[in-house]
């Protein structure tokens, strides 16, 4: 496990208010302690925080849209204000359109390399 000067090792978990992300968070809680889930949905990182909760762990949310361009920086900032350090990153955030992709919208799936690669090499 990873310590720097103090803060506290953390399963950050992005995408972590549904499907595989808020899974894994579950896990994260019995066998790890401390979860942050980050995600778009209010709604969504409530319920998850209530489960990793009763799994037995220590749950943080940060509401983040990862395609902002100050969202690196602000999951930084929100890790470093709870005296976390992040030990093991779960990426499950991402999504993809049907269809060809000569029909598709060009903003859809622009958006879906900003989200899915964009955001995790920042």
């Amino acid at each position: 496990m990873i310590s720097h000067r103090g803060l506290r090792p953390a399963v950050v978990v992005i995408g972590g208010s549904g499907g595989i992300g808020r899974a894994i968070a579950g896990v994260a809680a019995r066998e790890h302690g401390a979860v942050v889930l980050v995600a778009r949905s209010p709604e969504g990182l409530a319920a998850a925080a209530s489960e990793v909760r009763e799994a037995g762990g220590e749950v943080f949310t940060l509401e983040l849209d990862l395609v902002a361009g100050d969202a690196p920086m602000r999951l930084e900032g929100f890790l470093s204000a709870h005296g976390l350090v992040c030990d093991v990153l779960v990426n499950s955030a991402g999504y993809g359109l049907r269809g060809a992709a000569t029909a598709l919208p060009v903003d859809g799936q622009l958006g879906i390399i900003d989200l899915n690669i964009h955001s995790l090499t920042e």
